[in-house]
Parts: structure tokens; sequence; C-alpha cells
């Protein structure tokens, strides 16, 4: 075989390896580097224990995990957490029992209402007025609406 040859597959070999090593240290983080979810960061004097990879939890149900953790020389030298939140709705709404909305964002007001009765108990307050409650009664959902009455 030619040197050219040798050298080729030593470069794609390498590449490769360092390709999985990535990603292996990472999945054994428990990051997953694909996952375009909401980066947030939240600032603490002491965070007693809490690591890169670990997950985010509300009520045992995983939203998210930890990504990075810095020093913030802006900040007093506060340590700034870098929590990457769930971008899938679909993934975190299967695990709660009531949505309560709060805000108009635009955001919300596409969302379908079928994606609310994959909630455990499908029970959904609007304080915004931005759902029908005729919509979520004929989806089988509890429904509340402020100012609106039962229905």
């Amino acid at each position: 075989m030619s040197n050219k040859i040798k050298s080729l597959k030593v470069g794609i070999v390498s590449l490769v390896t360092i390709f999985l090593l990535y990603f292996g240290i990472n999945f054994l983080k428990g990051v997953n580097v694909m996952n375009n979810g909401r980066v947030l960061n939240a600032y603490y004097e002491d965070i007693a224990g809490l690591t890169e990879g670990n997950s985010i939890t509300v009520k045992g149900h995983k939203i998210g995990t930890i990504t990075n953790i810095t020093f913030d020389s802006e900040r007093d030298n506060l340590l700034k957490v870098n929590l990457n939140i769930e971008n899938n709705i679909e993934n975190v709404i299967s695990n709660v029992d009531a949505a309560i909305i709060v805000t108009a964002h635009s955001e919300f007001k596409k969302l379908e209402l079928s994606l609310f009765t994959k909630m455990k108990t499908p029970i959904l307050v609007d304080t915004r007025g931005i759902i029908e409650p005729h919509d979520a009664k004929q989806h089988k959902i509890i429904f509340r609406g402020l100012g609106r009455g039962d229905f």
C-alpha cells in the first residue's frame, strides 16, 4: 500500500475516534449535544454537589439537563449554571396533571388543544382568554377560564 492510502486511513480513523469520544463523553455526562432546547442561566453562591450532566426534574420528571457550570466574574464570582430545558412540550406535558396559561404569547395561541389531552388529568386553566371553552369541551378537557365561568 502506498503512504497516501495509509495516511488517509489513519486520518479517517482519527476523525471517527475523536467524534465518538466527544459524543461518548457527553452521553456519559447525560448531555444531549443534538438537543436544541432552551438554555437558561441561573446564578448561585453555593451549588452543593450540583454537577454538569445532572438532570433537572419537576415532580420527579426530567425536563432538562445542567450543561455547564462556570464562575461569572461580572457577578461577584457567582456560579453561573446553564440549564438546558426540553424544547418539546409534548415530552413535558405528558407528565403533568394540569396546565395554567398565564400569558398570551403567540406560542400559546398556536398550541393544538389535542396536546392538552395527553396530560395525566387534562385540566386547563386559561387566564388570558386565548382558548375557546367549547373547543376545550369537545376535546374532553376540564376547562376553567378567568371570567368565563364553568364549561
